[in-house]
């Protein structure tokens, strides 16, 4: 210790020492290093100045037990070479039992006689970097690992193309181990016919250091099958910037129908922490001068940017300007330390002359005079780089390496592991909101006849156009993944019922049966489309998957370019739907409609009134189809509104016959639907039938539900108030089973209420439908209408309804549905 109090300025270096970031140890060379200086800032272990120099604490004890051994035999070993200083890195134990790294930077003093007298230790904390580089170890054997376990062969050659890396997946692919490949080339797995050729490329290829994709090359295994390979590389370079090789994969494209989702390529990214540079130390004043520095920061200085050589100022040495620190890319950290009296970190980043961007840490403290204030600061500037470059470097590649593991590569969809995941949760959400879920598995057919006749090239252009076909065909919730080959999927959720799932399905086969158009080539494929709902074909993703799959195969099986549903109860009634659509398309074009007509009886005189005109199919195969079959589904497809004119003119012309025959049937009554009356062309339509059939608007009637009525409102009376003004009679349908609202319906320029058959078909005996049907009538009559009952089947019912005041009657007692032929007749006799 008196040698250094005899050094010159010691009160200076001491305050220096006590403020440094570094932790400094003066300790004689006997056993166990009895210390007799430390420094102040020991305190950041926990330990104070007075346990070792008064307590004559031995350095040795706060040395990690596991440690101690070899620092001994080191330290004596650097001895024994009359080295003058000498670097450890070990563990030290904190007062609170933690442990620490440091780096131990000692220098040895010797006597005059040569002997060994003390160590001075300049002690530096380096845990934060230790646990860097464990993470950094750890992240690489991550990395690793996810390329060992992808299914594909990834490979790294030299600049000869002799293997230096082959993945253990080399094995299932070719039956060799990797250390087999390892020395060779790829060349000499290949067939004599490829060899030469893909030779030839990589070579080519290696001359223009450039990247290659689906490199295509047949190999042979071990066990003599040609296998074909799908190859990719990219290049490396050494650190002089030459080329050092490729890395690169081989998939196993021999068999592609049912090939399994894999993991893109993944380069091996190294990055390194850089250690033994010295960091830049200044003592600063107030006035930004430097009072000491360090000769990492005196070689930093660059004369010409400083204007007093001997009174530079801070930033003139570190960023060779001539204001100091501002703004947000160099904060002033001694600024930020007076005004704040403690340590700050700040962080600078400068742009180099080269264009490139350095980042420097700035780690600054102050230092106090005797009387507590402060005096200056010392800043200690650590060039960090490498270190933020890395970890850019590093989360661009976890989302690259996400990106790649969650998507196919030759689509951008989901990939089977990101559509799994989506469909458990679109199955926990259904769960939750007890709705249903449908998933769909499409195959395309015939897409394997493109791959064998016009190449893969080909058969990734038309996978790329399908995709944005199914894209296209979706709502805006729902998930398409490519699973492998030519197999999609996907998921629709919160369904109202599994007709959306039929509508999609038909959707997507329209879709992908368009023709294709590539490079002057015009392609057709279709696809074979299977369908499972949650919760009735499965309460899981993999059983929900694996069922749509079922359903697609049986689609294969019956003819292709078709769906089924899983559960064979729906699939019938989903076909049953789009033949019918088929079926309801030809029957409008060949003529497979007729119109029946059931009279409408007067009960004062029991005389026929008029006639309701009935349109029925007589479909060739399934015979006579009732309108409940078919009404609904013509108003789904838009087919409403031609069949709809279709009737109305053909019961116009059949009036006109008959009244030009001489006969008297009364008024026709046709029905409307909500579509006819919403049209734009509906009443021009109504007007150029009855002028070209001659029908006369009086002998016209038209009936509309109430439902009808209120739904469209003002639209509504608008129009009903020009048939009106036409001559038309017009009568409210099936009334008593929708939402009429009486002020509404007085304005209505309606002539005749029909009662509902649900509320005739059980008086006299109900009592409940004896006083519906008593209060419609009263109702009726009171608003001035004539009141008809439809659905009369028997005399008690007839009987009922003349005794309340009913003014007509219709049903199987007063005639069923009749040919116009039969109502002929019934008219002469």
């Amino acid at each position: 210790m008196e040698e250094l109090e005899h050094i010159p300025d010691w009160s200076l270096v001491q305050q220096y020492m006590h403020s440094s970031p570094a932790i400094f140890f003066y300790w004689v060379a006997e056993p166990d290093w009895p210390v007799e200086f430390v420094s102040e800032n020991i305190n950041q272990f926990g330990y104070s100045v007075e346990e070792f120099v008064l307590g004559r604490k031995k350095f040795s004890e706060i040395v990690h037990p596991q440690d101690l051994d070899r620092v001994i035999q080191e330290v004596e070993e650097y001895t024994a070479r009359k080295l003058k200083s000498f670097t450890q890195q070990y563990r030290v134990l904190t007062c609170d039992g933690e442990v620490c790294w440091i780096d131990d930077h000692t220098v040895i003093q010797f006597n005059a006689a040569g002997e060994v007298t003390h160590y001075l230790g300049i002690i530096t904390d380096i845990t934060e970097r230790k646990y860097a580089d464990t993470a950094l170890r750890l992240s690489q054997e991550k990395y690793r690992a996810l390329v060992e376990s992808t299914d594909d062969f990834i490979w790294e050659v030299d600049r000869n193309g002799v293997y230096t890396y082959c993945s253990p997946q080399v094995e299932s692919l070719l039956g060799y181990l990797p250390g087999e490949m390892q020395g060779k080339t790829p060349f000499e797995f290949m067939t004599a016919a490829d060899a030469a050729m893909v030779a030839g490329k990589f070579m080519a290829i290696a001359g223009r250091q450039q990247a290659f994709s689906a490199l295509e090359n047949t190999n042979l295994h071990r066990d003599g099958r040609e296998i074909v390979l799908e190859t990719s590389g990219v290049p490396f370079f050494d650190a002089e910037g030459e080329l050092a090789g490729y890395r690169g994969i081989d998939r196993d494209i021999t068999e592609r129908k049912r090939t399994q989702h894999r993991l893109a390529a993944q380069r091996e990214f190294l990055q390194s922490v850089i250690d033994g540079v010295h960091d830049a130390i200044m003592v600063i004043n107030e006035d930004c001068s430097i009072e000491l520095m360090n000769q990492v920061a005196r070689d930093a200085m660059q004369p010409e940017f400083v204007a007093d050589i001997d009174n530079p100022k801070c930033y003139e040495v570190s960023h060779h300007c001539e204001d100091p620190c501002d703004g947000k890319d160099h904060p002033c950290p001694l600024t930020k330390v007076i005004e704040s009296g403690e340590a700050v970190t700040v962080v600078h980043r400068h742009f180099l002359a080269d264009g490139s961007t350095a980042f420097v840490e700035l780690v600054t403290s102050p230092l106090r005079n005797e009387d507590g204030e402060i005096r200056s600061v010392i800043e200690v500037a650590r060039d960090v780089t490498g270190h933020v470059t890395a970890r850019r470097e590093l989360e661009e590649q976890k989302l690259t390496l996400q990106k790649l593991a969650h998507h196919d590569a030759l689509t951008g969809l989901p990939n089977r592991l990101l559509f799994l995941d989506r469909l458990q949760q679109a199955v926990r959400k259904a769960r939750r909101a007890n709705r249903l879920l449908a998933v769909l598995f499409i195959d395309l057919d015939r897409f394997k006849q493109i791959n064998d006749s016009l190449g893969h090239a080909m058969g990734d252009a038309v996978l790329k156009v399908i995709s944005r076909r199914l894209e296209d065909c979706l709502r805006e919730d729902d998930v398409v993944a490519r699973l492998g080959g030519d197999e999609f999927t996907i998921i629709m959720d919160s369904l109202h019922n599994a007709r959306h799932a039929t509508t999609l399905a038909q959707k997507i086969i329209r879709a992908v049966q368009r023709p294709v158009r590539h490079k002057e080539q015009e392609l057709y494929v279709s696809a074979s489309v299977g369908i499972s709902l949650y919760p009735q074909d499965g309460e899981d993703a993999a059983v929900l998957l694996r069922n749509a799959d079922a359903a697609m195969y049986k689609a294969k099986g019956e003819g292709k370019n078709s769906f089924q549903f899983y559960t064979a109860d729906m699939t019938e009634l989903a076909f049953e739907r789009v033949l019918m659509e088929s079926h309801l398309h030809r029957a409008l074009e060949s003529d497979q409609f007729v119109v029946l007509y059931q009279p409408q009886i007067d009960l004062r005189t029991d005389r026929l009134v008029g006639l309701e005109a009935l349109v029925r199919w007589q479909h060739p195969e399934l015979g006579q189809v009732l309108p409940a079959k078919f009404i609904t589904l013509a108003e789904d497809t838009g087919l409403i509104l031609p069949l709809g004119e279709w009737v109305l003119k053909t019961a116009c012309r059949q009036m006109a016959c008959w009244y030009q025959d001489g006969l008297f049937p009364g008024r026709v009554a046709v029905n409307l639907t909500a579509n006819q009356l919403k049209h734009d062309s509906f009443l021009p339509a109504v007007e150029h039938i009855l002028n070209a059939s001659s029908c006369r608007p009086e002998w016209l009637e038209l009936e509309i539900t109430e439902g009808v009525v209120m739904r469209q409102h003002e639209h509504s009376f608008q129009v009903l108030q020009q048939l009106k003004r036409l001559g038309i009679e017009l009568a409210i349908d099936d009334f008593g089973t929708g939402y009429s609202s009486l002020a509404y319906l007085k304005r209505l320029p309606v002539s005749k209420l029909k009662i509902d058959r649900s509320f005739v078909r059980d008086i006299p005996e109900d009592d409940g439908d004896n006083a519906i049907a008593r209060a419609v009538i009263a109702m009726g009559h009171s608003l001035g209408l004539r009141v008809i009952a439809e659905g009369v089947e028997n005399s008690g019912q007839m009987a009922f309804l003349r005794e309340a005041g009913c003014d007509e009657v219709q049903g199987y007692l007063c005639g069923p549905p009749l040919s116009a032929d039969q109502i002929t007749e019934r008219l002469r006799k």
